[in-house]
Parts: structure tokens; C-alpha cells; sequence
């Protein structure tokens, strides 16, 4: 009975490592993320240990003959396969895998659910094993295949069964959840200090990244958005469609647009057939997710000439960058507009001032009746190996060159206005943004550059009238004291982040005429300009390193008005994973941190809340 149990023990796991090896078959064809990404690496580790105990565990034939049976070697594999179990056990509870740090174990993806089983079963299968001293030989093969058989099928069974019975069919369907009475917009607060909530996608959408919503943060997924409240977390409506992996989303204007990309059939690619027809949008109002309109694209039609992507959508036309006449991938791209009901093209252009100039700059920025695009431009015949050479050649005195921010009608393409540059003061810039006005007036247009030397710009959207034309040379220096980033821009200024030598980072105010005021003085703690970052109306909350204080537990670093930044805990706020810090986004009701788990083994969205 006992030679019995331990063949049952070592086919649950033997049937462990098949089990593993046949779900990294089905996610790879199934899933663009890896098994690492989604379940961690706990299975791995069983699988290495579940192997070891296999190949030198088991007797899978006959001792030499004469070779006597030693009692002291069997108390050796004994003890080795007690720390093997132990080992193995220790791997199975740490919780990430088996679902401690979910709402529910129904809130696992099959993929999840299978490796938990793979990782149970090995230490199970290895206790299974020391029901005798000895390792188990295997002949003669009629008494120990069956159960050996019978434990592989087991753990078989229990990989098939556990994630039919635990994961919700419903999940395999679209999953819209629209807001009956959404809350009022909670008032995006003067500062925050600790973290109020944490939210993780169920049940295995990956999060790309998080935006500003109407009520807090709009968490966009692989696989969907949804919507939260920023001061404690609950959601306030979603909408999930776990087929359509890495789908595109878009957020303005008021709108969320969801385009479900169709997959492609590459087997049918290789053999000439065509690709999908048809790639399907739709529309949600940002408020309560309640859908607005859909519409199909022509996928056919989009990709002649070049790649189109959606940039921007008002009003039932979709506006999208458009490369139908070629170019380089540096180069900046056409656009075009569509009616989004016909399917119609309403109108397409070049950004480029006039024929045979090489341009570079960003997509278009859809607002509400307009379409702003920003680019600089050089002669083609100034060009001599490739367009990568346009940035340098603005940043150059010589060649001739020329800037422009142009307004567009939305429906009609017609020009409403532009704004032109030329010669030294030139730059190469960044897509547009709309950004508060002066004293709470409307909003202004913003244009930056790619280089932190490069100028602010400020402009009218009405006219295009220069608000502000802030260089570098113009801000207010001082011996020792170096301009790292602008990290906010409104129509009365800029604020800036600086680093003064020895005495680590601050925070100050320009005004148009480059007068400098300080907001945050230097306190010893130093940030970088590429540091994740939000701005609150009397805060500035950046990403920080781990720090011993805290152990391995993420953090973010505050910067208060009138206070120094400094770098004791009054400076922080300790978040409440062990997680990497990829984005901050001020929010109403708080700050939106999005973390990740070490080897991606999760992403969750923290609240930060007064």
C-alpha cells in the first residue's frame, strides 16, 4: 500500500510538469502577454523542484546486482524529499499565486488557476512519496504505472475541472456596466497624504495605463476602461470585453472610445489571404458610461499608403494621423477626418507649410469644433541621409527653417488660423495640449518642446495670438541653480522644477515676463526631470526609490508649498504593496498612483486622498 501511495504521488507530479507545460501552450497561443507577466514565476520554481524529485527520486530501474540496500541512504532521500515538500509548500502559500491579494478566488484567469494547481500538486505528490523510506523503484511495472497513472490523471483532472467550475462563464463575454446615478464629481484637492484605497482589475485584464476621468481615475485595460471614484475607489461604471485583447482606447472630450482590433489570421497572411475587414468602435460618455454611438472602420481601406491610428473624436467625426503618402516613421504624419456614421472622409492634409518640406512634430489635438497641429519644418533638398536628421537640422543656425501651429475647422479642414515662427527661434515641438487660462478663463494652448531648453508657448484658441514665448535665457538664473523640467503649464505661467547644487530639488513659478517665484524650496532631496509626477494646487507629488524606512513597500514623495522638500518621512507617503511606481495622475478626489508588482506579477491603482 504504501509503494502504492508514493507512485501515485510521484504521477501527481509528473502530471504537475504536464499540466505546466500544456498551459504555457494555450496562453502562448491565446494571450500577447507572457505566463511571468500574469502569474508570477512560483509555478517555475515547483516545476524545477517537481523535476529534480523525479529524475533522482524515483528508482526507474533495477540496482546493479549484488549492490545491497543501504537503510542510511533511504533516511538521506527521506530527508531530502521532506525539505523538497517543505520547499515546494512555502513556494505554493506565498499568497501572489493562489489569489491572497485578490478580492476572490473567482477573480482568477484559468491561466491563474491552472498554475495554482500545478504548484499544489508538487508538494502534495512529494508527501505522497515519503509514505515510504526508500525511493520507489519501478518495477515491476504492473504495480507501480497504475498509480502512477492514476496521480498523473488526478492532477490532470483537477487542472480541466478548477477553472470550469471557478471562473465565471459570463466572463467570457462582453461585460458593460453602465452608472444609473453617478456621484458628483468630487473637487481635486489642494493636497493629499496617505493612501485611501487600492484597486485591482478582475479578473485578468492587465492594466496599460491610468487617465483622468470625470470622478477620479479612468483605468485603461487590455481588455476594457472602467471608471472610479477618487476618494474612496468604487467603481462607477466599466465596460470589459475579455476577447478583444490589446484593443485601443481613447479619452477626451468628454468620450471614450474603445476600438476592438479584429485579430489576424496569419496562417491565411502567409497564404495571401486578406486581413479583417473591419475594426469596431465605441462611444461612452466619460460620465456614466452609458454608450453613445459605434462605428466600424474599413481596415482595407485605412491601410492604404500607411498606417492610420485614431488621435482624436467631437462631435461624430474621427480624426486620425495619416501616412497615405509614405514618409518616414520620424517624419510628422498627415491626418485626416471621417464622418464616423457614413464612413465618409470629410477631408485630409499635410502638415507641411508647403510642398517639399520636411516636417517634425506630433499628432494632431482634437478639441471641440477645431483640430490643432504643431510642427517645424526644414527643406527636403537639406536632408542627406534620412529624416532622423530634421531635429538636428532645427537645432541648427544654418539651414532654413520654420515653425507653425495651425487650427483646422473639424468638419471642413478649412484653416481658422496659424502661428508662425522662424530662425533661431525655432524648436522642435510636442503635440499640443489645452491647458487652464489665466485666472480660471476658459483654457489656453500649449506648446512644448522635446528638450528641456526648449521654449514654452502659449497661444489663443480662438486667434492664435502668442500669450507667452518663454525661452530658457529668459528665466531668471542664478550661479549654481539649473532648469531640469517644466512639470505644469496655465495661462499665467509655468511651473518649473529645478535642481540647485548641494542642496537637492525646488519647485518654482515663472511668470510670462520670466520672473521667478519659489513655491517649494530645496530641502536635500533630489528627483529626477524623467520622474513620474502630480500637480495639485498646493502639492507636487513625485515617484520615489525604496528607501530603508520602509522596506520593500512603494512609495511617493511630497512636496508641499512654502515647505522644503526634504527627504524624511514628512516628505513621503508609503503605499500599501510592494510595487514600482509606473504613473501619477491628479485626479478629483486624490492621486492616482499605478503600481506593479516585481516580474509584473500584478498592476493595481492606489488613491492617494487628503
Amino acid at each position: 500500500m504504501e509503494n502504492a501511495l508514493s507512485w501515485v504521488g510521484a504521477g501527481a507530479v509528473a502530471g504537475a510538469l504536464l499540466l505546466a507545460a500544456v498551459t504555457l501552450a494555450l496562453h502562448r497561443a491565446g494571450q500577447d502577454t507572457g505566463v511571468i507577466e500574469e502569474v508570477g514565476l512560483a509555478w517555475f520554481w515547483a516545476c524545477v523542484l517537481g523535476g529534480f524529485v523525479l529524475v533522482l527520486g524515483v528508482r526507474w530501474k533495477n540496482v546493479r546486482a549484488g549492490e545491497p540496500p543501504d537503510a542510511e541512504r533511504g533516511w538521506h532521500y527521506a530527508l531530502c524529499l521532506t525539505g523538497t515538500a517543505v520547499l515546494t509548500a512555502l513556494i505554493a502559500g506565498n499568497g501572489a499565486l493562489l489569489g491572497a491579494d485578490s478580492p476572490a478566488i473567482d477573480a482568477l484567469s484559468p491561466t491563474e488557476l491552472r498554475m495554482a494547481v500545478v504548484v499544489c500538486a508538487v508538494p502534495l505528490g512529494v508527501l505522497l512519496m515519503l509514505t515510504v523510506v526508500r525511493r520507489p523503484l519501478l518495477p515491476p511495472r504492473s504495480r507501480s504505472l497504475p498509480p502512477f497513472a492514476a496521480g498523473a490523471f488526478a492532477v490532470a483532472l483537477a487542472g480541466t475541472s478548477v477553472p470550469l467550475v471557478l471562473v465565471d462563464e459570463d466572463q467570457s463575454g462582453v461585460r458593460h456596466v453602465v452608472a444609473e446615478d453617478p456621484p458628483e464629481s468630487a473637487a481635486l484637492p489642494d493636497r493629499v497624504n496617505r493612501s485611501g484605497w487600492a484597486w485591482e482589475p478582475e479578473p485578468s485584464g492587465t492594466i496599460d495605463r491610468i487617465v483622468r476621468g470625470a470622478h477620479g481615475p479612468l483605468v485603461v485595460l487590455d481588455d476594457g476602461v472602467v471608471s472610479l471614484d477618487g476618494t474612496d475607489g468604487t467603481e462607477i461604471w466599466s465596460y470589459r470585453d475579455p476577447a478583444a485583447r490589446d484593443a485601443a482606447v481613447w479619452v477626451g472630450n468628454g468620450q471614450v472610445l474603445f476600438t476592438r482590433v479584429p485579430e489576424r489570421d496569419e496562417d491565411a497572411a502567409e497564404h495571401g489571404g486578406n486581413a479583417p475587414e473591419e475594426q469596431f468602435t465605441r462611444v461612452f460618455d466619460m460620465v456614466d458610461g452609458e454608450l453613445v454611438t459605434e462605428f466600424s472602420v474599413d481596415t482595407g481601406e485605412t491601410s492604404r499608403g500607411g498606417a492610420r491610428t485614431l488621435v482624436g473624436w467631437s462631435d461624430g467625426v474621427r480624426v486620425h494621423s495619416d501616412r497615405r503618402d509614405g514618409g518616414e516613421p520620424d517624419e510628422a504624419p498627415g491626418m485626416s477626418a471621417w464622418d464616423a456614421e457614413s464612413g465618409e472622409e470629410l477631408w485630409y492634409r499635410d502638415p507641411g507649410p508647403e510642398p517639399g518640406a520636411a516636417c517634425a512634430g506630433g499628432p494632431p489635438r482634437v478639441r471641440a469644433e477645431t483640430v490643432v497641429y504643431a510642427v517645424a519644418c526644414v527643406d527636403e533638398e537639406d536632408l542627406t541621409d534620412s529624416t532622423r536628421q530634421i531635429e538636428s537640422l532645427i537645432r541648427d543656425e544654418e539651414p532654413d527653417k520654420r515653425f507653425r501651429v495651425v487650427a483646422v475647422d473639424l468638419r471642413t479642414g478649412e484653416e481658422l488660423w496659424s502661428y508662425g515662427l522662424e530662425g533661431e527661434e525655432v524648436f522642435v515641438p510636442d503635440r499640443p495640449w489645452a491647458v487652464p487660462g489665466a485666472e480660471g478663463r476658459g483654457s489656453v494652448i500649449a506648446v512644448l518642446g522635446h528638450y528641456r531648453s526648449d521654449p514654452v508657448l502659449l497661444l489663443d484658441p480662438e486667434s492664435g495670438e502668442e500669450l507667452m514665448y518663454l525661452s530658457e535665457d529668459m528665466v531668471e538664473a542664478a550661479e549654481g541653480f539649473s532648469q531640469e523640467a517644466v512639470i505644469d503649464v496655465d495661462g499665467s505661467g509655468v511651473t518649473m522644477l529645478f535642481s540647485r547644487s548641494g542642496e537637492g530639488s525646488e519647485v518654482d513659478r515663472i511668470d510670462p515676463d520670466g520672473h521667478r517665484t519659489s513655491l517649494i524650496g530645496a530641502g536635500g532631496a533630489h528627483v529626477s526631470r524623467h520622474s513620474h509626477r502630480a500637480v495639485l494646487p498646493e502639492q507636487v507629488v513625485f515617484a520615489a526609490d525604496e528607501s530603508p524606512e520602509t522596506g520593500d513597500r512603494a512609495q511617493v514623495s511630497v512636496a508641499s508649498h512654502g515647505e522644503l522638500f526634504g527627504e524624511g518621512l514628512r516628505n513621503r507617503i508609503v503605499l500599501e504593496t510592494r510595487a514600482n511606481v509606473g504613473q501619477l495622475v491628479a485626479v478629483p478626489g486624490g492621486v492616482a498612483a499605478l503600481v506593479a508588482e516585481p516580474y509584473h506579477q500584478g498592476a493595481r491603482v492606489e488613491g492617494l486622498v487628503p
